[in-house]
């Protein structure tokens, strides 16, 4: 799908970060590439409300689940409380206006049980948010991981359309905080976290060892990245991967 083209002539850009990025591009899309993987070559004829039905969390995960590519991942309803509150971080995180259309992403947030993550999403169960009880510990870590897995939930989308690494490349890494066996779009991803939850921070003119700590974070996650070797990543990757160590260069 349009594979000639850069990210940011199909899209505009990265997510969070690039005021030019296009939500809805993006979206309309992946709804034509699920289209297809669930209807065949013809699918992206489909009329504009199958199209749209496609960006429902609970369609994509079936198609997953069709694709093979589902995970199970232990989760629970939210409480009506619980549910309030990821409302209240929704709409802090949306003061900032150029991220508001990419808050309003259709995504089911579910609670994390027997898990041992605080937040956590991925590709297999696309559009999901899982919030174990400790992510409600307080007001600011909460805004922290509902930013940090809508993130994540935007650049599943963009893998959707882009594969950033090869499948066939066997390197794995291991991210600063020692996270072990992450592959190159893994290690895109965490970079990306980082550099969009710096922004917030900086917005909110707080947490300054907070911001220091993604900083450094950050720094790692690009070392990696420039140290690997070629081949480790698509054209697009490394378009990503690009525009990511910008991101380090302002911070």
């Amino acid at each position: 799908m349009g594979s000639h083209l850069t990210l940011a002539a199909m899209i505009g850009g990265v997510p969070f970060l690039d005021p030019s990025f296009r939500p809805g591009a993006l979206l309309a899309a992946v709804a034509v590439v699920r289209a297809r993987a669930a209807h065949g070559d013809g699918g992206e004829s489909l009329p504009g409300d199958a199209l749209r039905a496609l960006l429902r969390p609970s369609v994509a995960l079936e198609l997953r689940v069709t694709q093979g590519l589902a995970r199970r991942i232990p989760n629970a309803p939210l409480s009506e409380a619980r549910a309030a509150q990821v409302e209240v971080a929704m709409a802090r995180l949306a003061t900032l206006p150029s991220w508001r259309p990419l808050l309003e992403l259709p995504l089911a947030v579910r609670g994390l049980v027997d898990h041992p993550a605080t937040s956590c999403s991925c590709y297999g169960v696309p559009q999901h948010i899982f919030l174990s009880e400790s992510a409600f510990d307080d007001a600011v870590g909460l805004e922290e991981y509902v930013l940090h897995e809508v993130c994540h939930n935007w650049m599943y989308c963009i893998e959707e359309i882009r594969v950033l690494h090869p499948a066939e490349f066997p390197g794995r890494y291991t991210l600063p905080t020692g996270t072990a066996g992450r592959n190159p779009t893994e290690v895109i991803g965490a970079a990306h976290v980082a550099s969009t939850l710096i922004r917030w921070y900086r917005h909110q003119n707080g947490q300054p060892e907070r911001v220091r700590d993604l900083s450094r974070y950050l720094a790692g996650c690009i070392e990696l990245l420039e140290g690997m070797p070629p081949g480790a990543l698509t054209a697009t990757g490394i378009e990503v991967a690009e525009r990511l160590a910008n991101e380090r260069v302002i911070g």
